[in-house]
């Protein structure tokens, strides 16, 4: 049996699409390397996206067990370390993102809406940091 531990240290929406509301998301760990996802910004329900952000973070960190002789080979465990703070925070974190994407689309003159789309396509939001 293997038990692997991770502490998410930031999440950081890289790219998002206004239209379908569509984000990629980069998850940085403090002992481990980064992975990437995508996920659908939803106001209906944030705990379910986390429940699905949490599930396939320990997807892709399950660690291979070579074991065989062990009574309890193949069973891998991947605790994440800052599960709790994490659901808090990234919460807030993602409905913060959400709420720009819907003032984004209310701009109605030309020039903001190109400023606010510049600034749009360039976006690197942090939506969740360790401690902070």
């Amino acid at each position: 049996m293997i038990v692997k531990n991770l502490e998410v240290s930031e999440i950081r929406a890289v790219k998002v699409d206004s239209k379908t509301k569509k984000a990629s998301i980069q998850v940085l760990f403090t002992n481990d390397t980064p992975i990437n996802m995508q996920i659908q910004l939803d106001a209906d329900d944030y705990d379910v996206l986390m429940e699905k952000i949490i599930k396939q973070i320990k997807q892709e960190k399950r660690p291979v067990d070579d074991e065989q002789d062990d009574v309890l080979c193949g069973i891998a465990i991947v605790n994440v370390v800052n599960d709790d703070e994490l659901r808090e925070r990234t919460v807030k974190g993602l409905f913060q993102l959400e709420k720009k994407l819907d003032n984004f689309k209310r701009i109605t003159r030309a020039s903001e809406y190109m400023k606010a789309y510049g600034q749009l396509s360039t976006l690197e939001e942090v939506v969740y940091k360790k401690g902070h």
